[in-house]
């Protein structure tokens, strides 16, 4: 295969529609090929349990209705979704505060963005987390 991202499944969580917009064009210019979308955490947490398996990457903001994006990664993390618990997460913030920084930190994200990213250090950072749990995935699936 030519582009091994579009392998990639990504979930995307964002509650303002011009910013999930600006968030899933990207990712369809860096060549991924399954974006699914969730307006909170909440949906976002329906969503990954309807898969029935996980995704690759999670990208989420933090200030969002019913569900923010912290509590989201905290039941990701604590095992909410079967599967998931281990998936890379990206935080996208409008407020890049120290307080978030170290919230996301202790939550054990992948990587932290202050909206809108710049678009090559966003993408490095999405092809080093996909392209590693794409290769490992592959491994796995070659080993007898």
């Amino acid at each position: 295969m030519e582009n091994p991202l579009e392998l990639a499944s990504v979930l995307v969580v964002e509650d303002e529609q011009f910013s999930q917009d600006f968030i899933v064009q990207l990712l369809k210019w860096i060549g991924l090929g399954d974006i699914e979308t969730a307006d909170n955490g909440a949906e976002a947490l329906e969503k990954l349990a309807a898969r029935g398996s996980a995704v690759d990457l999670i990208i989420t903001d933090v200030s969002m209705p019913e569900m923010d994006g912290y509590e989201l990664i905290r039941r990701v993390r604590l095992g909410a979704v079967e599967n998931c618990q281990d998936v890379p997460i990206i935080v996208l913030t409008s407020h890049d505060t120290e307080k978030n920084v170290r919230h996301a930190r202790v939550l054990k994200i992948d990587s932290f963005f202050v909206k809108p990213p710049s678009k090559v250090v966003f993408e490095r950072a999405i092809r080093r987390i996909v392209a590693d749990r794409i290769k490992a995935a592959t491994d796995a699936a070659e080993s007898p």
